[in-house]
């Protein structure tokens, strides 16, 4: 009955930084983010720090802000979307923004949608709205 146990080894094994493909079922037409059960926010602010940098891809991608999954319940969590992944694309649209994933989430029909998402885990962490200032970990 309680098989999400069973597949959490399965969720954490994918190392940080790995892209991964998941088909969201959006319940109905009209339903938004809530609706399938996603909250997001932008990760803000460019990181120094070489590790974020190998993961993030010093491409374009470093003057937008990223759009992270703060929590996941309900359809998207059945999809297997994590708190800190990141939203790459939904269709195959890159994603621009939390305001653009929203849209997008809200005009998509009824049934399977695939969300590509960048798994962050915790080896980021999650900033919403501003900067930390703590420099302290390398």
């Amino acid at each position: 009955d309680n098989n999400s146990a069973a597949l959490m080894p399965k969720k954490l094994a994918e190392p940080s930084g790995s892209t991964l493909e998941l088909t969201l079922t959006k319940p109905h037409a009209l339903g938004d983010c809530g609706t399938c059960g996603v909250t997001l926010a932008d990760q803000s602010g460019k990181r120094k720090n070489g590790v974020y940098a190998v993961v993030m891809g010093s491409t374009f991608r470093e003057r937008t802000k990223h759009v992270v999954v703060t929590s996941a319940t309900g359809a998207a969590a059945e999809a297997g979307l994590l708190v800190h992944d990141e939203l790459l694309a939904f269709n195959n649209e890159p994603i621009e923004s939390v305001q653009h994933a929203e849209g997008l989430f809200l005009s998509a029909a009824k049934g399977e949608h695939c969300l590509r998402v960048r798994r962050l885990g915790a080896a980021v962490p999650l900033v919403v709205g501003k900067v930390v200032g703590s420099t302290s970990q390398g």
